[in-house]
Order: C-alpha cells, then structure tokens, then sequence
C-alpha cells in the first residue's frame, strides 16, 4: 500500500498461491488469506498431474515457502 507503507513479500519455489480476499465477509477486504501450494487444488484427480504428485515408497519431495511483512505507517 504506497499510501501507507504496508507490504507483503511472498515466495515459493513453484507452485500456485490461493488468495482469499474475504470480499463474502461482513467486512470485504477487511483481511485476506494466502496458501502457498506445490500443485493446484484436486491434481490428484487430474491424470495430466498424476506423475507430478506421486510419491513412491521411500521418496521425499520437500517445498519451500515464505513471506516478509512491513507494517510501518508512514
């Protein structure tokens, strides 16, 4: 927000960010939600996703994730 100075700086190795922007609350935008996810939602139901996601006995897959704030008011 340039007039205020808050800001939030998201990252992830790859992957999708679901964004909840509260806009069916009684108070829009009065708060927001992200979810880092490694693959969109229901890909273990897409066979184009099937070889992405799965894991075989013994495998290990991580993902890495973060965000920074600034909550300085200018």
């Amino acid at each position: 927000d340039p007039a205020s100075g808050r800001s939030i700086d998201a990252w992830q190795e790859r992957g999708v960010m679901h964004v909840f922007t509260a806009d069916t609350v009684p108070r829009p935008r009065g708060s927001f939600a992200m979810e880092s996810v490694e693959f969109m939602t229901n890909s273990y139901r897409r066979p184009d996703r099937a070889a992405d996601i799965r894991l075989e006995p013994g495998q290990r897959r991580s993902f890495r994730f973060g965000a920074t704030t600034a909550l300085e008011t200018r």
